[in-house]
């Protein structure tokens, strides 16, 4: 009996360890990430990773009645603002403006799963923003994109202990971008990756 409550011990214990070490894994993979975007951009290759130097890895949240998470990468550290991003709306129900979303709704936001660009008749869309090395900004939200497409192809969430939700989330388009202020220029995003940190503080 002896020899089994011991055995029973060492297995308990190497339970514990490797769940602690699983933890350990999935919060190093949180707070290391470093966002990426790849793209054919009017026929060019562009592709671009987090690295801390160059390019820093962000998330916004912003909004009062919705809330709108975006991420990407920045060319400036402690920016309040991102070069390359991917934008989301999420609505708050009329009864919950004040609430923060819990984690199960912000996976079902960010579920994987096949989306549309924003316009006037889709709320439930992405913009995605992208401002070229020359300093312009160029925007799904300028123009057509019935021909775009987007999908989210991989999704995955973890909580702080403070309540903060992070969910890293890879996404597949194709799109029309505009200039800002001049909606016939316009470029051709082809086989665009974004795999971005959306972020969801409790205050």
């Amino acid at each position: 009996m002896k020899k089994i409550k011991v055995v029973f011990a060492l297995l308990l214990g190497l339970s514990l360890l490797f769940s602690c070490k699983k933890d350990d894994d999935e919060s190093d993979a949180f707070s290391d990430f470093q966002a990426s975007f790849s793209a054919t951009i009017d026929g060019s290759a562009y592709s671009v990773k987090g690295d801390d130097k160059k390019w820093f890895s962000g998330s916004m949240s912003q909004g009062f009645f919705g809330t709108s998470y975006s991420a990407g990468l920045s060319r400036e550290a402690f920016s309040f603002s991102l070069d390359i991003y991917l934008e989301k709306e999420y609505l708050y129900p009329a009864d919950t403006v004040d609430n923060n979303p819990t984690r199960a709704e912000m996976e079902e936001f960010f579920k994987v799963g096949t989306y549309q660009f924003k316009n006037d008749s889709v709320v439930d869309g992405f913009n995605f923003y992208y401002t070229d090395d020359a300093g312009t900004t160029w925007s799904t939200s300028g123009g057509d994109q019935s021909t775009s497409n987007i999908k989210i192809v991989s999704s995955t969430s973890s909580v702080s202990e403070e309540g903060d939700i992070d969910i890293i989330v890879e996404s597949q388009f194709n799109c029309t971008l505009y200039k800002l202020g001049d909606n016939t220029a316009s470029k051709v995003v082809k086989d665009g990756v974004l795999k971005g940190k959306y972020s969801e503080l409790h205050f």
